[in-house]
Protein backbone atom coordinates (compact mmCIF):
# COMPACT_ATOMS: atom_id res chain seq x y z
CA UNK A 1 0.00 0.00 0.00
CA UNK A 2 1.22 3.17 -1.22
CA UNK A 3 1.95 6.58 1.13
CA UNK A 4 -0.80 8.08 -0.98
CA UNK A 5 -3.60 5.49 -0.16
CA UNK A 6 -2.90 5.29 3.75
CA UNK A 7 -2.70 9.10 3.91
CA UNK A 8 -6.15 8.58 1.93
CA UNK A 9 -7.51 6.17 4.60
CA UNK A 10 -6.59 7.90 7.19
CA UNK A 11 -8.37 11.22 5.60
CA UNK A 12 -11.25 9.37 5.37
CA UNK A 13 -11.52 7.51 8.64
CA UNK A 14 -11.04 11.11 10.37
CA UNK A 15 -14.25 11.81 7.97
CA UNK A 16 -15.93 9.18 9.31
CA UNK A 17 -15.80 9.00 13.22
CA UNK A 18 -16.55 12.94 12.70
CA UNK A 19 -19.42 12.35 10.73
CA UNK A 20 -20.60 10.07 13.63
CA UNK A 21 -20.16 12.54 16.66
CA UNK A 22 -23.48 14.16 17.63
CA UNK A 23 -24.00 17.66 16.58
CA UNK A 24 -24.27 18.82 20.65
CA UNK A 25 -20.94 17.62 21.02
CA UNK A 26 -19.37 19.36 17.99
CA UNK A 27 -20.84 22.59 19.63
CA UNK A 28 -19.18 21.81 22.85
CA UNK A 29 -15.98 22.18 20.63
CA UNK A 30 -16.57 25.12 18.75
CA UNK A 31 -17.49 27.06 22.23
CA UNK A 32 -14.41 25.11 24.28
CA UNK A 33 -12.32 26.10 21.29
CA UNK A 34 -13.53 29.91 21.44
CA UNK A 35 -12.84 29.93 24.82
CA UNK A 36 -9.51 28.83 24.23
CA UNK A 37 -9.62 32.26 21.97
CA UNK A 38 -11.17 34.54 24.86
CA UNK A 39 -8.19 33.44 26.94
CA UNK A 40 -5.70 34.05 25.39
CA UNK A 41 -6.99 37.38 23.72
CA UNK A 42 -7.55 38.64 27.99
CA UNK A 43 -3.93 37.80 28.33
CA UNK A 44 -2.55 41.43 28.71
CA UNK A 45 1.36 40.24 28.50
CA UNK A 46 -0.10 38.63 24.52
CA UNK A 47 0.34 42.13 22.38
CA UNK A 48 2.31 42.26 19.52
CA UNK A 49 5.39 44.07 20.86
CA UNK A 50 5.51 40.99 23.68
CA UNK A 51 5.46 38.61 20.92
CA UNK A 52 8.11 40.66 19.07
CA UNK A 53 10.01 40.89 21.78
CA UNK A 54 9.66 36.84 22.73
CA UNK A 55 10.89 36.53 19.40
CA UNK A 56 13.86 38.55 19.64
CA UNK A 57 15.30 36.89 22.01
CA UNK A 58 15.38 33.28 19.97
CA UNK A 59 16.47 35.78 17.30
CA UNK A 60 13.80 35.11 15.04
CA UNK A 61 11.61 38.67 15.57
CA UNK A 62 11.68 39.01 11.69
CA UNK A 63 9.26 36.25 12.00
CA UNK A 64 6.47 38.17 13.95
CA UNK A 65 4.23 39.50 11.80
CA UNK A 66 4.23 35.84 10.10
CA UNK A 67 3.51 33.71 13.64
CA UNK A 68 0.74 36.31 14.45
CA UNK A 69 -0.48 35.80 10.94
CA UNK A 70 -0.65 31.75 11.44
CA UNK A 71 -2.07 31.99 14.79
CA UNK A 72 -5.20 34.08 14.10
CA UNK A 73 -5.74 32.15 10.29
CA UNK A 74 -4.92 28.71 12.27
CA UNK A 75 -7.29 29.57 15.35
CA UNK A 76 -10.10 30.43 13.41
CA UNK A 77 -9.93 28.21 10.71
CA UNK A 78 -9.88 25.50 12.87
CA UNK A 79 -13.38 26.90 14.72
CA UNK A 80 -14.65 27.45 10.70
CA UNK A 81 -14.31 23.72 10.67
CA UNK A 82 -15.61 22.50 14.26
CA UNK A 83 -18.83 24.84 13.45
CA UNK A 84 -19.23 23.34 9.60
CA UNK A 85 -19.31 19.80 11.45
CA UNK A 86 -21.99 21.53 13.99
CA UNK A 87 -24.56 23.12 11.04
CA UNK A 88 -23.77 19.81 9.04
CA UNK A 89 -24.78 17.35 11.96
CA UNK A 90 -27.73 19.13 13.86
CA UNK A 91 -30.83 16.54 12.41
CA UNK A 92 -28.79 14.73 10.70
CA UNK A 93 -27.96 10.96 10.64
CA UNK A 94 -24.96 9.48 9.25
CA UNK A 95 -26.97 6.61 7.84
CA UNK A 96 -28.91 8.97 5.51
CA UNK A 97 -25.76 9.31 3.04
CA UNK A 98 -24.35 6.11 1.36
CA UNK A 99 -21.35 6.45 3.94
CA UNK A 100 -20.59 8.37 6.87
CA UNK A 101 -17.66 9.64 5.75
CA UNK A 102 -19.66 11.00 2.82
CA UNK A 103 -21.24 13.73 4.92
CA UNK A 104 -18.41 16.10 4.75
CA UNK A 105 -18.41 16.64 1.20
CA UNK A 106 -21.64 15.30 0.06
CA UNK A 107 -25.33 17.26 0.04
CA UNK A 108 -26.40 14.10 0.97
CA UNK A 109 -26.92 15.66 5.09
CA UNK A 110 -29.28 18.14 6.62
CA UNK A 111 -28.45 21.63 7.54
CA UNK A 112 -30.77 21.48 10.99
CA UNK A 113 -33.86 22.55 11.80
CA UNK A 114 -33.74 26.28 11.24
CA UNK A 115 -35.50 26.41 7.77
CA UNK A 116 -33.16 25.01 5.51
CA UNK A 117 -33.96 20.85 5.74
CA UNK A 118 -33.03 18.24 2.90
CA UNK A 119 -34.49 19.07 -0.60
CA UNK A 120 -35.43 22.50 0.00
CA UNK A 121 -32.02 23.79 -2.09
CA UNK A 122 -30.68 21.99 -5.13
CA UNK A 123 -27.38 19.89 -3.28
CA UNK A 124 -24.84 22.37 -4.09
CA UNK A 125 -26.38 25.33 -2.82
CA UNK A 126 -26.69 23.52 0.22
CA UNK A 127 -23.05 23.04 0.60
CA UNK A 128 -22.84 26.81 -0.53
CA UNK A 129 -24.80 27.42 2.55
CA UNK A 130 -23.01 25.29 5.08
CA UNK A 131 -19.43 26.38 3.81
CA UNK A 132 -20.99 30.13 3.97
CA UNK A 133 -22.44 30.08 7.52
CA UNK A 134 -19.36 28.34 9.05
CA UNK A 135 -17.23 31.19 7.73
CA UNK A 136 -19.69 33.76 8.62
CA UNK A 137 -20.00 32.71 11.73
CA UNK A 138 -16.21 32.20 12.70
CA UNK A 139 -15.99 35.82 11.47
CA UNK A 140 -18.32 37.18 13.69
CA UNK A 141 -16.73 35.70 16.34
CA UNK A 142 -13.50 36.76 14.78
CA UNK A 143 -14.87 41.00 15.27
CA UNK A 144 -16.37 39.68 18.75
CA UNK A 145 -12.55 38.26 19.80
CA UNK A 146 -11.06 42.45 18.54
CA UNK A 147 -13.52 43.81 20.05
CA UNK A 148 -12.90 42.28 23.47
CA UNK A 149 -9.08 43.14 23.19
CA UNK A 150 -10.35 46.56 22.80
CA UNK A 151 -11.49 46.38 26.59
CA UNK A 152 -8.03 45.20 27.66
CA UNK A 153 -5.39 46.61 29.29
CA UNK A 154 -2.51 46.79 26.73
CA UNK A 155 -4.54 45.09 24.11
CA UNK A 156 -5.72 46.63 21.05
CA UNK A 157 -9.06 45.35 18.59
CA UNK A 158 -7.48 45.49 14.91
CA UNK A 159 -9.15 45.19 11.95
CA UNK A 160 -6.04 43.53 10.31
CA UNK A 161 -6.35 40.60 12.80
CA UNK A 162 -10.12 39.97 11.89
CA UNK A 163 -9.00 39.78 8.04
CA UNK A 164 -6.70 37.19 9.25
CA UNK A 165 -9.28 35.23 10.77
CA UNK A 166 -12.13 35.46 7.75
CA UNK A 167 -9.36 34.55 5.18
CA UNK A 168 -8.13 31.67 7.63
CA UNK A 169 -11.54 30.31 8.12
CA UNK A 170 -11.89 30.22 4.38
CA UNK A 171 -8.81 28.89 3.51
CA UNK A 172 -8.66 25.88 5.99
CA UNK A 173 -12.10 25.01 5.63
CA UNK A 174 -11.49 24.84 1.73
CA UNK A 175 -8.21 22.83 2.14
CA UNK A 176 -9.96 20.26 4.59
CA UNK A 177 -13.39 19.87 2.31
CA UNK A 178 -10.81 19.34 -0.62
CA UNK A 179 -8.55 16.55 1.14
CA UNK A 180 -11.74 14.86 2.60
CA UNK A 181 -13.37 15.07 -1.24
CA UNK A 182 -9.37 13.81 -2.88
CA UNK A 183 -9.25 11.30 -0.11
CA UNK A 184 -12.30 9.30 -1.18
CA UNK A 185 -11.52 9.61 -4.56
CA UNK A 186 -8.30 7.93 -4.33
CA UNK A 187 -9.88 5.20 -2.10
CA UNK A 188 -12.89 4.73 -4.73
CA UNK A 189 -9.76 4.81 -7.60
CA UNK A 190 -8.14 2.04 -5.64
CA UNK A 191 -10.66 -0.45 -5.13
CA UNK A 192 -11.94 -0.11 -8.77
CA UNK A 193 -8.21 -0.43 -9.66
CA UNK A 194 -8.50 -3.92 -7.22
CA UNK A 195 -11.66 -4.98 -8.58
CA UNK A 196 -10.85 -4.92 -12.16
CA UNK A 197 -7.45 -6.75 -11.34
CA UNK A 198 -9.97 -9.57 -10.06
CA UNK A 199 -12.20 -9.60 -12.76
CA UNK A 200 -9.06 -9.93 -15.28
CA UNK A 201 -8.05 -12.82 -13.55
CA UNK A 202 -11.31 -14.34 -13.32
CA UNK A 203 -11.17 -14.37 -17.02
CA UNK A 204 -8.29 -15.71 -17.44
Amino acid sequence: MGVRVRTAKGIVLWADRAARVPAHAWWLVVASWYGLVFMLSAAPGLDATSTENLLDIIALGDLNGLVRLSAHMGLFGALAVWIYLAIRYRTAEPSEASDPADCITSANCNIGRSGLERGSLPGHARRYVRFGTAVLLSGLLGVSDELHQAFVPGRHGRLQDVLYDAVGAVLVLTITLRAVRWARGVLEAAQTGKDGSRDTRART
